[in-house]
């Protein structure tokens, strides 16, 4: 409310009521008053609800609705302004019931004069300021409460919380102290006396001198028995890592010690320690753990000899790997070599097949061509000779055992036709008959379909290529050849009676002095996925073995 001036809202509907509260009005002359007049029930209500006024003047009667309905709604609707109610005739009822519904004051129009409106006003303006300061200082009161309330039920909360942490830290000490496998030892900083002990500490000292832990014989640093890693140096109180981290807050990590006397039990321990400070940073206490570390100690025994171990088997296998290097590359230098004498082999073959072709077969075929030439001339002569014909059949015969010769061998026919047990039969016989001065003897224990296709081809070449070296080389009287299939393997054995050599020296040869014989064989044999071995020694003959693992064909 503005101090020079006082708003008024008045809400009557007849208007000689408006003129004569707006004399009494003009009369008051210590205070000023700005009234506004409203003479239906809705401008009412919308003009109570914009609170641009200090005080409202409300009649009873207003036309078809009264004044209770709309003081009733304005409060309900927040109306912030004391509203004193104007009626024309006096009424005990209605003067209770508006003051019920929330009316400042009630005034009887018949009984109003200027200095009890004004009154009545002030009182009313007056008494709403007040209750406006009560209750802004009831809810500064009531906040006021309520936060110190929450202060106190937060300090309580607080409290509790800190009792229940304590709590829970002290079972949580007692249950480590209790069960877990480590010494714990804390101290006072004060005078060092130990005031708690894990029971793992004193298993270990009842370990070390044979009667029960006593917690009272470690309440002194200075009585503890702890020796260096070496396990004969003593160590004095000052060196011990509880008293160490307890009087200058020394953080020790790790450190190896030795429990007990040299001459007793001893147990390698694994310490550590700390210092315990108040909120301040100041010492208060020290705590000390230590770890029997016997069975880590003797896993790092086992660790170090499994290394030494290692290390020596990793020396064997480099050495291995190195042998197996040279190998690698003696086998590229027979490969190398092994490559350029097949070059060099089928060069030879080839200029071999060109000349028997030249010398036995291109011959034939001139000599029957010269033949046919000549007959012809005869038979244009009229001078034919039956014998002509014959002649040229005879050439022609030789023509073509020749080219079967040269066909056999290229790659036996008799293999594909008929298989290997009867090619290896075929060729012993031809051996025989060739090698008129050797007793050749076949010993062939396999079916025919127990042998691989593609293995028929090598073993008829090894075969083959043994009984050549064998017929040059050996001076052999016999020689026998096995063929046989035993424990799920292949396994070919030609053995003779010669003079035999040592393989040693053979492998030894320089490539460029060296034969092929051997070497195709091997490469063959292993090619094809088995194993060649051959045994000979001056004066006791020679064998080549060749076995092929049925799984690795």
């Amino acid at each position: 409310m503005d101090v020079d001036r006082t708003r008024v809202l008045l809400i009557e509907d007849d208007e000689d009521d408006f003129v004569l509260v707006r004399d009494m009005l003009s009369e008051v002359t210590f205070s000023r008053y700005e009234l506004e007049w409203v003479r239906t029930f809705d401008a009412a209500l919308e003009t109570i609800l914009q609170c641009r006024h200090d005080v409202c003047l409300l009649d009873y009667l207003l036309g078809d609705r009264n004044g209770l309905d709309l003081l009733q709604e304005a409060i309900a609707r927040g109306c912030r302004f004391p509203i004193i109610f104007l009626t024309g005739y006096g009424n005990y009822e209605i003067d209770l019931k508006a003051m019920k519904s929330g009316a400042a004051d009630y005034l009887v129009k018949g009984q109003l004069t200027g200095p009890i409106l004004e009154r009545s006003i002030r009182y009313a303006v007056e008494r709403k300021q007040a209750e406006e300061e009560l209750t802004k200082y009831r809810q500064h009161l009531e906040k006021l409460v309520e936060e110190r309330t929450r202060q106190h039920v937060e300090a309580r909360a607080d409290a509790e919380r800190r009792a229940a942490e304590a709590e829970e830290g002290r079972r949580i000490l007692h249950a480590l102290m209790d069960y877990v496998p480590t010494g714990i030892a804390i101290a006072d900083a004060s005078d060092l006396t130990i005031r708690a002990v894990s029971n793992y500490a004193l298993e270990l000292q009842t370990r070390l001198y044979d009667h029960p832990g006593d917690a009272n014989d470690l309440k002194d640093p200075a009585q503890w028995i702890l020796y260096g890693p070496d396990g004969r140096t003593r160590l004095n109180t000052e060196e011990l890592p509880l008293v160490r981290a307890t009087r200058d807050g020394t953080v020790i990590i790790d450190e190896e010690l030795i429990m007990g006397h040299p001459g007793g039990e001893q147990i390698p321990t694994m310490c550590n320690a700390g210092p315990i400070l108040d909120n301040k940073g100041n010492i208060t206490g020290g705590i000390s753990t230590w770890r029997d570390i016997s069975v880590l100690k003797a896993a790092q025994d086992v660790l170090r000899k499994a290394n030494d171990e290692l290390e020596r088997r990793v020396e064997e296998r480099t050495e291995e790997l190195v042998q197996a290097l040279e190998s690698l590359n003696r086998s590229k230098g027979q490969l190398r070599f092994l490559s350029a004498q097949l070059l060099k082999a089928q060069e030879e073959e080839r200029r071999r097949i060109a000349r028997e072709l030249h010398d036995s077969i291109g011959s034939a075929l001139s000599a029957i061509k010269f033949s046919l030439a000549n007959t012809m001339e005869q038979m244009r002569k009229g001078k034919t000779d039956p014998e002509t014909f014959v002649t040229l059949m005879n050439m022609t015969q030789n023509a073509i055992d020749e080219s079967r010769r040269l066909m056999t061998d290229l790659r036996p026919s008799i293999l594909d036709d008929l298989g290997i047990v009867v090619t290896v039969r075929w060729f012993c016989r031809q051996c025989r008959q060739v090698y008129t001065a050797v007793d050749i003897e076949e010993l062939i224990d396999i079916e025919e379909e127990d042998v691989p296709e593609p293995l028929k081809i090598v073993i008829f070449r090894i075969l083959q290529e043994a009984l050549n070296n064998m017929a040059k080389y050996s001076r052999a009287s016999q020689a026998t050849v096995c063929l046989e299939k035993t424990h799920e393997r292949i396994q070919l054995t030609i053995e003779d009676n010669g003079i035999g050599f040592d393989p040693d020296s053979m492998i030894s040869k320089d490539e460029s002095t060296r034969g092929l014989g051997l070497t195709s064989m091997k490469e063959r044999a292993e090619l094809s996925g088995g194993r060649f071995q051959i045994t000979s020694a001056p004066s006791r003959g020679t064998t080549v073995s060749v076995t092929w693992p049925l799984a690795r064909i």
